[in-house]
This record gives structure tokens, C-alpha cells and sequence, in this order.
């Protein structure tokens, strides 16, 4: 059994609680009526025989009590018989019995004669008043000896059970686990994923409807993307012609104002046809052997040249060896140039890029010593258009599909994105690329 899968508050426990509960109501409720039952069947039934059995003993001993023939009655019927007279105590087996302690329970008279039972010391005794004389009969030789190993039977029965039914249970709720499981996942955004239930119950109809769902939630997510595919391509018409009218001007601040309003717009029209792309299933990468020092350095000169950088602030950690992936170049680089420059744009004093090699992974590192995130808002950075500033000011950067842009392509590696933030202390976004 797998008791780490026994969590507090489980189904299955509560489940099983339950049974032992109503299992331990069901034993007292039996066993008080079965007690109940059994004192009104002695009392009707057995009661009558024994007082007879008792009648036919004490008239083999007599009165006054025949101390021989009570011995030889004794011995013959495998009991211990207590007389208590005028004579004093006398007792077959020669055991004492201290009859200061003893009380008379189960009392009952009949012709004259008082019947019941006595318990003195371990030992249980039906007794006979007649007159001043007392009989006490012991009848446990009747009784066979108890077998140890048979009073444990009943536990283990009842361990044996629980263990089947707690199987039972846990065969019962195990797709509670699968459905569980992939509800995380499609919450998590991977709405390919579906729940493989083969059950025709409620568990089953369950997750059907969750797949369902996922059905429906994908279908309006493609349709949402189509159109947003559909609006970005007709923008790139427009945008050309704009640019075109543009350069009809005269040189001016206007002018680099609208050319500089133009690029942001078609920047952003290119991410957008990049990332749906990158998003759809058939779209391949133009993947070749690249030496990632060098990819790194030239990509780190040309934001220099640009002046999108600074190598005043910019330190590059490479190892000595080149290491060679094979990825599409083209995209790597856009990945970088999103990251160094998210870094470099938020009034960065120090921009420290690693790139080494680990046992299944290569790590490219950009961290920065700027204002940081807040730790609940990192898990959103690498959604589509979320931005922690929401006044979408130019000189604190675009509309919000970099990261998004980034993570997409390192999916598409077979890679990840993890981003690590503190306020005030900085952020360090990490890039991990398979080796095979």
C-alpha cells in the first residue's frame, strides 16, 4: 500500500473512516441486542435446566451434605462443588474460598430454594441456598480451553477486510487522480491535453465534460488567433504605405516622430506573425550547427552599434571551449536581443550575461541589478501583452509580447524560460537548450 498516497482530508480516508464507524455502531447495536437477547433466553430457556440440574445434584449430596458424596460426585462430573454449613467450609479440591467478598447476583427463588451466581477472585460460581447450607458449583472445566491464536482471528478478519475495502475504494476513486492531473495541465494552458477516462460513470461523464470543455476553449482560442492573424496581415499593407508617404517629407522632428510610431506599429505586427508561427504545430525551424560564443558576441555588439547598449554596464561570462547547438539562428537571436534589451531598458547599472554548459542543458543567463518584480506578478511576465506598467510609456518598452515571444521560441527548442525577480535587487531571466 502506498500510504503517501493517504492524504489528510482524501476521499478514499473519509471513505474508509466512515465504513469503520458505522462498522463499530453496527457491533454495539448487535452485541447489545444479542446481550439483551441472550439474558431473556436464559432466563426462559436455560434457567429452568440449570435450577433442575442443580436440584438433581444437591439430592445425590443430601441434606445435611454428604461430604463423600460430594467428592465422588465432583470427580465424577469434572467440577468443583463448595459446601459452606454449620460444619465450616469444605471444598472438593481442597481450594478456600473467601466468601466475605462474595455477592450473590442473578438471585432468584424457587420452592424455597435461593438461586444465582457468584464471582470470587477469577473464578465464577452458580449457587444453591438451601436452608443454612450453601453449594457452590464451579463449571469452568466444562468450559474448553481458550486458544490464544483464535482470540486475534477476529482482528485480522477485520484488518483483512478494511485492507479490501480500502483497495476497493481506492480502485473506485482512481480517476479522480488522472482528472485531477489533467485539469492542472489544461489550467496551466495546455489545452491539447485531454483525460483518458474509461469509466461510465459519473467520474467518467466527468471527464468527458472537462475534455469538452477543452474542446470549446481551444476552438475560441483559434478563433481569437486567426483574427488576430487576419488583422496583423492587413496592417502590414497600410504600414508600408505610410512609411513610403513618410519619407515624402521634409526632415524634421515630426517626421522622425511618425517614422519612429511606424516601426513600434510593425514591430509589433511582426511579433505577433512570429509567435502565431511559432504556435502552430506544422511550422518547422530552420534549424543549423551554430557556435553560441560567437552567435552571443556578435549579437551583443550589434545592440552596441545600435545603441540599444552600453559595455560600460554590459559583462559577458563565456567559457573558454565553443559550445555548438543546433537551433534556428534567425529566432535565437531575436530570444537574446528581447531579453538584453528588457534588461538593459529598466535603468540597469549591470547587465551580467553567462553562458555555460550543464550536464543535459545549456544555460544562457541575462541578469540585471535593476527595480525587479514582484514575485506574485513573474508567473505573468510571459503571457501575451501583460506588462507590469500598464501605461504603455515608450521609454519602459513595448506592448508586452517579448517575453511571451521568447518563451514560444524556447519551446519550440524543446527548451524553457524561467525568470527569477526580486524588487530592488534585479532580475535574471534564464534560457535552458537541450544537448540533444
Amino acid at each position: 500500500m502506498n500510504w503517501a498516497n493517504i492524504k489528510k482530508g482524501s476521499l478514499s480516508a473519509k471513505l474508509v473512516l466512515l465504513f469503520i464507524v458505522i462498522a463499530m455502531i453496527f457491533v454495539l447495536v448487535v452485541g447489545s441486542s444479542l446481550r439483551h437477547v441472550y439474558k431473556g433466553h436464559f432466563k426462559d430457556k436455560v434457567r429452568p435446566h440449570l435450577t433442575k440440574y442443580l436440584e438433581y445434584v444437591r439430592d445425590d449430596i443430601g441434606l445435611p451434605a454428604d461430604r463423600d458424596k460430594a467428592k465422588q460426585l465432583a470427580d465424577k462430573l469434572n467440577i468443583s462443588i463448595v459446601i459452606v454449613d454449620s460444619q465450616g467450609q469444605w471444598s472438593s479440591d481442597n481450594r478456600y474460598v473467601n466468601m466475605d467478598v462474595a455477592e450473590l447476583e442473578h438471585r432468584y427463588t424457587k420452592e424455597g430454594v435461593i438461586y444465582g451466581s457468584m464471582d470470587i477472585g477469577k473464578e465464577d460460581y452458580v449457587t444453591m441456598i438451601v436452608d443454612d447450607t450453601t453449594f457452590l458449583f464451579d463449571l469452568s472445566r466444562f468450559k474448553p480451553e481458550r486458544d490464544k491464536g483464535k482470540a486475534f482471528a477476529p482482528l485480522l478478519f477485520l484488518l483483512i477486510v478494511l485492507l479490501l475495502l480500502y483497495y476497493a475504494i481506492r480502485k473506485l476513486f482512481s480517476p479522480i487522480l488522472t482528472i485531477q492531473e489533467g485539469v492542472r495541465e489544461i489550467g496551466s494552458g495546455n489545452l491539447n491535453r485531454r483525460i483518458q477516462v474509461t469509466r461510465n460513470d459519473e467520474l467518467g461523464v466527468l471527464a468527458k465534460d472537462i475534455n469538452v470543455m477543452a474542446d470549446e476553449l481551444q476552438k475560441m482560442l483559434d478563433a481569437k488567433r486567426q483574427l488576430l492573424l487576419a488583422v496583423s496581415h492587413e496592417l502590414r499593407s497600410p504600414l508600408t504605405r505610410a512609411n513610403v508617404a513618410v519619407e515624402m517629407l521634409e526632415d524634421s522632428g515630426l517626421k522622425q516622430q511618425i517614422k519612429l510610431d511606424i516601426q513600434e506599429v510593425n514591430d509589433l505586427v511582426g511579433e505577433i506573425l512570429e509567435t502565431e508561427r511559432l504556435n502552430d504545430n506544422h511550422q518547422a525551424l530552420d534549424k543549423t550547427e551554430q557556435n553560441l560564443n560567437e552567435l552571443c558576441t556578435h549579437l551583443i555588439h550589434e545592440l552596441v552599434d545600435a545603441g540599444d547598449a552600453d559595455t560600460a554596464f554590459l559583462h559577458c561570462h563565456f567559457p573558454s571551449q565553443p559550445i555548438t547547438l543546433s537551433l534556428d539562428k534567425t529566432r535565437i537571436k531575436l530570444l537574446l536581443k528581447n531579453i538584453i534589451s528588457n534588461a538593459v531598458r529598466y535603468k540597469t547599472q549591470r547587465v551580467d550575461v553567462t553562458l555555460r554548459q550543464e550536464t543535459n542543458h545549456v544555460v544562457l543567463e541575462v541578469a540585471d541589478d535593476g527595480q525587479g518584480v514582484e514575485s506574485e506578478l513573474v508567473p505573468h511576465l510571459t503571457e501575451p501583452f501583460y506588462r507590469v506598467d500598464p501605461s504603455r510609456q515608450r521609454e519602459t518598452g513595448g506592448y508586452g509580447l517579448g517575453l511571451y515571444l521568447c518563451k514560444v521560441i524556447a519551446q519550440a527548442h524543446g527548451g524553457r524560460l524561467e525568470i527569477h525577480s526580486q524588487i530592488n535587487k534585479g532580475t535574471t531571466v534564464s534560457l535552458y537548450l537541450p544537448l540533444s
